[in-house]
């Protein structure tokens, strides 16, 4: 259906229609949790990190992770409208809003112009007028049946249909994979949707350890037609590969990149640097900022390329020469003349706002569980989270695990911000003074003992830059009694600790730091001279 032509008096109408049923839907949860298009706070970017966040914990179990990526024919143009005025009365609409959704559905006309030809005009019988505002939403109530029929993961953006689910072995994810599939092809048959059947892809997600075994291959079909399995896939405009490793997203955004310089080269001579900069915030940096937090974890080859990328810029906006070796104008210098933060650092920006929105409860509902704060009896106004234990490597890609190792490493003062643009400010400002903050967590083994009471404590930091904060801290007394350290402030209350640093350790080793606790406890504690 071509865009439709809609009289500029209907445009108010359709606004406080929307925004009528709108507020009815949520406030009565009627839509379907993981649909994130056409929703306030929900976008491609939170979709792709609710899809991305699943698989890194499938990963982490070490099971397999299966995709299908279902392509609708023209489903915007084939929506009965019989069946989506049915589907509303469902929703408890009041008789005079269905009678007046029925008129706007049924009382359309439309025909083709060709220059000065024009066909005769005829009655629109199916789909939801685009180009309208009312259009999305009816769209959206009309597919939102669909998800329930399910058993499986499931998440909507508009007319994009993604299903996944995991499993410790390929026959079971197989036939709960093809089960899922018989279900839509039910669902479709009864709400007069077509599959397309060529644009439907599927894909396997795991470690490479897995994906090198011949047998690890999906196969699902619709109608005794097998659905192609490929091994990368663009959804909502990320480049997802089956291994994670975002390589070919970043060549994808290189060579977008460079067509942009290309242009920039061309109009630097015409143009003011304020004006460049202009051309670089939206030609260039939409690009590195667009869905960032989902594949700033691209390997450091991918990621030295960006960086030479933007520095060409930098020397265009500035007007330097073009040269590789350079020690006048450095890429940080480049940077802080424009006012204008690194690659790396601006992926660590915009994490952090994406955090802030979590935090603060600015996101969709499907994303709440990512952060975990600690429980804890006692008041914690720096609100810190618990790091969780990767069993795979690639577990530390993680937005559950690099999110908290950031938001703990956060100053307190930027913490505490409640609004988010002030939030942005003070972040820029952070990351301006002191550079990069890296999430790469190194644990300190440590011990303290009190001049108080000669109370004896081991635990471990989590050291992330030049910030050190308490991960674990308890006592250990010879009948190995554990006390946490802020309970032993309130019942001693005088004293002052003395810390010991022992050694450092990664932090998904939990039996080497009970290990060396012990061996320190035994054989060094004399020798430190710090015993009771």
């Amino acid at each position: 259906m071509p865009i439709s032509i809609l009289q500029t008096l209907s445009k108010p109408l359709e606004k406080h229609i929307n925004l009528n049923i709108t507020n009815y839907l949520n406030k009565n949860n009627l839509l379907y949790l993981n649909q994130s298009g056409f929703r306030s706070n929900s976008s491609c970017h939170t979709a792709l990190v609710n899809i991305t966040e699943n698989v890194y914990d499938a990963l982490n179990n070490n099971m397999l992770t299966g995709l299908l990526f279902f392509d609708f024919r023209k489903v915007f143009d084939m929506v009965n409208h019989y069946l989506l005025l049915q589907k509303l009365q469902l929703y408890n609409f009041s008789e005079n809003l269905l009678s007046l959704l029925k008129s706007y559905l049924n009382n359309g006309n439309q025909c083709i112009s060709i220059g000065q030809n024009k066909s005769s005009f005829q009655n629109i019988i199916s789909g939801v007028p685009q180009g309208s505002i009312l259009g999305p939403l009816l769209f959206k109530l009309f597919i939102n049946d669909l998800p329930f029929s399910l058993s499986v993961n499931s998440d909507l953006f508009a007319d994009d249909t993604n299903v996944y689910t995991s499993t410790p072995d390929i026959t079971s994810l197989n036939n709960k994979l093809q089960l899922e599939t018989n279900k839509i092809i039910q669902c479709c048959q009864n709400n007069a949707m077509i599959i397309n059947e060529s644009k439907t892809k599927s894909m396997l997600i795991a470690t490479n350890y897995q994906l090198k075994n011949p047998l690890n291959k999906l196969d699902i079909q619709i109608n005794n037609n097998q659905i192609e399995n490929v091994s990368e896939f663009k959804l909502l405009g990320v480049i997802i590969d089956r291994n994670f490793s975002w390589n070919k997203h970043t060549e994808y955004i290189c060579k977008t990149l460079n067509k942009k310089l290309y242009q920039l080269k061309k109009i630097k001579s015409r143009l003011p640097s304020n004006l460049l900069k202009l051309f670089y915030f939206g030609h260039l940096q939409s690009h590195l900022d667009y869905c960032s937090t989902i594949w700033d974890t691209c390997s450091k080859t991918s990621l030295n390329y960006l960086q030479r990328v933007q520095k060409l810029a930098f020397k265009l906006i500035n007007d330097k020469p073009l040269t590789k070796n350079s020690t006048v104008c450095t890429y940080e210098t480049l940077a802080k003349s424009l006012n204008i933060l690194t690659i790396q650092n601006r992926f660590t920006f915009n994490k952090y706002i994406l955090l802030f929105k979590l935090v603060h409860k600015k996101c969709p509902n499907y994303l709440t569980n990512i952060l975990v704060f600690k429980n804890t009896p006692y008041t914690d106004i720096n609100r810190r989270f618990n790091i969780p234990e990767p069993n795979k490597s690639i577990y530390k890609n993680s937005l559950k695990y690099i999110g908290h190792c950031l938001w703990n490493n956060l100053p307190t003062s930027i913490k505490n911000t409640t609004v988010l643009s002030d939030f942005k400010a003070n972040m820029s400002k952070e990351l301006f003074v002191n550079g990069s903050m890296n999430c790469k967590v190194t644990h300190v083994l440590y011990v303290i003992k009190c001049s108080g009471c000669a109370e004896l404590y081991i635990g471990c930091t989590t050291k992330l830059q030049n910030r050190v904060t308490v991960h674990r801290q308890h006592i250990r007394e010879p009948n190995l009694r554990k006390m946490p350290l802020i309970e032993h402030l309130h019942i001693c209350g005088k004293g002052e600790f003395k810390i010991y640093p022992f050694f450092k350790m990664p932090y998904s080793d939990p039996m080497k730091m009970r290990l060396k606790e012990q061996y320190f406890i035994d054989k060094l504690n004399p020798k430190l001279n710090i015993s009771k």
